[in-house]
């Protein structure tokens, strides 16, 4: 009994330890005090066989945050196993961008398809994303990626353009006498700093300071110019002097101020109207025109964890209602760091179908609010890693990025990105034309695969049904032609070795739909000549394969076709051995549909009606030619759907 007792006490002083650790843990995690946390939940952890589930979350939530995705994918690993119903979808692209980051991608892929299984809108658009970057990276990379020499041991991100130079972010800063660190990363807290951009090569040079009167006790990041860099809209911490303005729950929130740049300093400074110190509001991005302010914000109502909000910058320059941009561009994780320029925003994004952690995207402006499907710009832009805050200078064809990777120099570094002269290659070129109308089809879909059947581009004829193709050098293409309503065409083309080469007037012929078809009143059937067996047999005959090869060909042409089978008879024989043997027809025609590879679920029925159903006259006792008892011995192919 003693014993008992005195386990039972060992047992309370190591669950009452391990809650202890838990509180403090849980205290450091609410502070975003995140390296701290991780030591206390790992004591927590420690103690005891089972861990509790909050513990394994806080733990994977924790190194998720300071970017040791490794250690929280294991952490998510577990509570996974343990406890899927603590993995809320939040929690869950966290532990798919910690998959990722650890280069697992077949599991993450795995883990994605079945948690949105039954999303079906969020699962053609991660279908859509994957193929695009498929794609992208079956083929050799567009741009050449360099670490900048600028980069410090610390954290330096967030380029901007500013005249022949780029105003960055840094942590760098050791010149404070009582230098305060930020608790999240345990790093300085951020200044901007600005170098000159060397035109030759893209390094920046001569690093100091931004503006003489802009260096507070706190983070101030992320700047976005006017046109004539007289104002700038920039990020900072709501602060007083050297303390930190907290909301009711005790986080200090950032937001974005505009100020006016004159002979060096800043000066009007002033929050925008739609910062909250409930909320945050950050990383700014002038629209091309500078009459819009793109923001990367977690206020309510938005899909996920923060989203890109736009606003109206008004004559007065006073802002208009922030603007979501919907669910296209935000999801349930986190989407930040928009750029926009002509009619493209750039963004990045930990839950677009992307390499792991923050992924840049690129989508097309339909409208101020309306964009097309994002699609990921694929490596050397993007990692396995953190990669954001990306910005484009179009008249040269190059820019600058954000990005953890390995073997950078610092916590973040910035990159230096040109895009790369295109390769050799040849011109396929062409006509699609209506093989027995003879005249072009407008419009047509042109897919090109390559060797690994990977689609690597896509295009659309001209009016004239005519394309043109540049495919690069010593390869091998699968080119698919499809038009809805017509035959699909394949050809196999290899290039060789031989710069600029044209291969002209390559004619691809489609057929049309109606000229498979037959109509009998409301009736569509496919159009072949009778099915011909043997007598009292049910047997596939080669003249009756012949048609049946035809059927084959529509139903793969076509691959939304429905059919029925049909099989007919003539009066001569008992009239149920006739039923009978229409049946085992019609049986046997299915069945060598189905073995030649037609879809079971693709033919409805396959019936035999006998002799019921005479074309003509010549039921039983009625004497009858050859041909006329022939026009009864069928077997239709209806088309039930299209």
């Amino acid at each position: 009994m003693k014993k008992i007792v005195l386990l039972v006490v060992i047992l309370f002083q190591i669950t009452a330890f391990a809650q202890s650790n838990r509180k403090r843990a849980d205290g450091y995690f609410e502070d975003f005090k995140f390296k701290k946390a991780i030591v206390y939940y790992e004591r927590a952890a420690s103690k005891g066989k089972k861990v509790d589930p909050e513990v394994m979350k806080g733990l994977a939530d924790s190194y998720f945050y300071v970017t040791e995705y490794k250690k929280a994918k294991e952490w998510y690993e577990k509570l996974y196993a343990d406890d899927i119903e603590a993995v809320d979808e939040p929690a869950f692209i966290r532990y798919i961008q910690s998959l990722k980051a650890s280069k697992e991608y077949e599991t993450a892929d795995a883990l994605i398809k079945s948690y949105y299984k039954d999303n079906l809108e969020r699962m053609r658009l991660i279908e859509f994303q994957q193929q695009r970057l498929d794609s992208l990276l079956a083929n050799e990379p567009q741009f050449r990626v360099e670490n900048l020499l600028v980069n410090s041991n610390k954290s330096d991100f967030a380029p901007a353009y500013y005249e022949n130079s780029i105003v960055f972010a840094s942590s760098r800063d050791t010149t404070k006498f009582m230098q305060r660190n930020y608790s999240w990363n345990n790093q300085p807290f951020l200044d901007p700093y600005i170098a000159m951009i060397d035109q030759s090569t893209g390094q920046l040079r001569n690093t100091k300071k931004f503006l003489e009167n802009m260096d507070s006790s706190f983070h101030e990041a992320t700047m976005t110019f006017s046109s004539d860099f007289k104002t700038v809209y920039f990020t900072r911490n709501y602060a007083t002097k050297r303390k930190l303005k907290v909301n009711k729950n005790g986080i200090s929130n950032i937001q974005i101020l505009r100020g006016t740049i004159e002979d060096g300093k800043i000066t009007n400074v002033a929050s925008l109207n739609f910062n909250s110190k409930e909320y945050s509001c950050g990383h700014p991005s002038l629209s091309s025109s500078g009459t819009h302010l793109y923001f990367a914000s977690d206020m309510p109502g938005g899909f996920g964890g923060s989203d890109i909000y736009v606003s109206e910058i008004k004559q007065d320059g006073s802002m208009g209602t922030p603007i979501n941009l919907g669910s296209y561009i935000n999801t349930p994780g986190r989407e930040m760091f928009p750029f926009a320029i002509g009619e493209d925003l750039y963004f990045s994004s930990d839950t677009h179908y992307g390499l792991g952690g923050l992924d840049i995207f690129r989508a097309g402006q339909k409208s101020i609010t309306k964009y097309t499907m994002p699609v990921n710009l694929g490596r050397p832009i993007n990692s396995n890693m953190d990669d954001f805050a990306y910005i484009e200078n179009e008249s040269v064809a190059s820019g600058y990025f954000s990005s953890n990777r390995a073997m950078g120099k610092g916590d973040d570094d910035i990159y230096y990105y040109e895009l790369l002269a295109p390769k050799a290659y040849q011109l396929y070129s062409g006509q699609i034309m209506d093989k027995d109308a003879n005249s072009p089809i407008p419009f047509a879909t042109i897919k090109v695969y390559n060797e690994r059947n990977v689609l690597e581009k896509e295009i659309v004829a001209n009016d004239k049904g005519e394309y043109s193709l540049k495919l690069p050098l010593e390869s091998e293409y699968t080119i698919m032609f499809t038009k809805p309503g017509y035959t699909q065409h394949t050809s196999v083309v290899k290039t060789m070795n031989t710069p600029n080469l044209e291969s002209k007037q390559n004619l691809v012929l489609l057929v049309s739909f109606d000229q498979f078809v037959i109509k009998e009143g409301n009736v569509e059937k496919i159009k072949v000549n009778p099915i011909f067996f043997e007598s009292f047999k049910y047997g596939i005959t080669p003249q009756a394969e012949v048609e049946l090869k035809k059927i084959i060909l529509v139903m793969n042409s076509f691959p939304n076709i429905r059919i029925r089978i049909e099989s007919h008879t003539d009066s001569r024989g008992p009239d149920l051995m006739n039923y009978k043997l229409s049946n085992q027809r019609a049986r046997s025609t299915y069945d060598y549909l189905i073995a030649n590879g037609i879809d079971p679920s693709r033919i409805e029925s396959a019936i035999g009606y006998g002799e019921t159903e005479l074309r003509n006259y010549c039921i039983n006792g009625v004497k009858c030619t050859e041909d006329e008892h022939l026009i009864n011995r069928r077997s239709d192919f209806i088309i039930v759907s299209k």
